[in-house]
């Protein structure tokens, strides 16, 4: 009879074991953007402000290299190179999307 409730009580000890587990992936579904340039630029000079706050050097963020993440939604992004304005632009980007501005000085 002791063998029998030992036996019981390691069946339930290794069931209790074997409980099933759940895993969560969560995926990454903000928006982005970044830049380039239409001419061959250093982009040390450059630096970007979304609705009116510094991100810091257009260099940071640049196409196929790195992603500025935002919030999806309209933002103003402007561009200035030494305190003057290159780029001011109203966009919009969804979430998941990313948005690629050309700096063309």
């Amino acid at each position: 009879m002791k063998l029998f409730i030992i036996a019981i009580v390691s069946l339930m000890l290794f069931a209790c074991h074997q409980m099933p587990s759940e895993t969560r992936v969560v995926s990454d579904n903000s928006a982005g953007l970044s830049f380039s340039f239409a001419v061959d630029a250093p982009g040390n000079d450059y630096q970007v402000f979304i609705d009116g706050l510094s991100m810091g050097n257009v260099k940071q963020f640049l196409k196929d290299q790195n992603i500025l993440k935002i919030v999806s939604g309209s933002h103003i992004i402007r561009v200035e190179k030494n305190g003057r304005e290159i780029l001011k632009e109203k966009i919009y980007v969804s979430a998941g999307t990313n948005k690629v501005l050309v700096v063309s000085q």
